[in-house]
């Protein structure tokens, strides 16, 4: 499985919250759900199909994946920035930036702790440097000594 994971290649828009819907519909018993996404949609019908997969009882583990550029923001200077869904470019001073940007990702990814740890969901944050089987692994281990 983590063979087959780490060699996928992220494709078109995808909708998270009717998948995660879709998934919940289609389980008859409680099951261990892993969600591996970037969460970068609106958050509130994803907050909602969160809640709908532990109210029927599966348990859930978040697995939260952003690119290293967009976790750190090591850029300098004048950057363009492509949306890559839209094509739309922006262009900026990436000092000047810095400092809102990285608030915003905390914030962010706070809103999804917050969210996971009231719910009941592992809530696990990644990025594109940690190696994905690595950082699989050591969080099932730590999730097994928790019992």
């Amino acid at each position: 499985m983590l063979s087959l994971l780490s060699r996928l290649e992220p494709t078109g828009k995808t909708e998270i919250a009717p998948c995660l819907i879709q998934i919940g519909s289609m389980l008859k018993h409680r099951s261990l759900v892993m969600v591996f996404s970037d969460l970068l949609a609106d958050v509130e019908p994803i907050f909602n199909a969160l809640r709908q997969l532990r109210y029927r009882g599966h348990d859930v583990i978040l697995f939260h994946v952003l690119d290293e550029a967009e976790v750190r923001f090591p850029f300098e200077g004048m950057v363009e920035l492509e949306e890559p869904e839209s094509e739309e470019k922006l262009c900026i001073d990436a000092g000047g930036f810095r400092r809102d940007y990285l608030a915003e990702i905390a914030v962010f990814r706070e809103q999804y702790r917050t969210e996971c740890f009231q719910r009941g969901i592992d809530y696990v944050p990644l990025d594109t440097s940690m190696q994905f089987d690595r950082a699989l692994t050591e969080y099932l281990i730590s999730r097994q000594a928790r019992g």
